[in-house]
């Protein structure tokens, strides 16, 4: 009885640390940025058109690895650099 017992206990404390993981703690209420529509974490960096829709991006999804110098703009708003807004067509 002594074997079957350990058993029992090492399974459900097993059940147990898979239901607490932190995989499952994501907020579905949190929310996203980017333009890989993930929820903030790392290095971002805002664009700096007040009108742009997504705002907030990943460093490494828009292929930054340091802060640029003055203002910055995101692919989806920028001209041929991204210190340039599109000009309004």
């Amino acid at each position: 009885f002594a074997g079957l017992a350990g058993q029992g206990k090492k399974r459900k404390s097993a059940r147990q640390q898979e239901a607490v993981s932190p995989v499952d703690a994501i907020d579905p209420d949190e929310p996203t940025y980017c333009l890989c529509e993930q929820v903030s974490f790392g290095e971002m960096i805002g664009c700096d058109n007040e009108e742009c829709a997504i705002e907030w991006f990943h460093f490494q999804c828009v292929a930054l690895t340091t802060k640029p110098k003055g203002k910055w703009y995101c692919p989806r708003c920028r001209g041929d650099r991204s210190n340039q807004m599109k000009k309004a067509s």
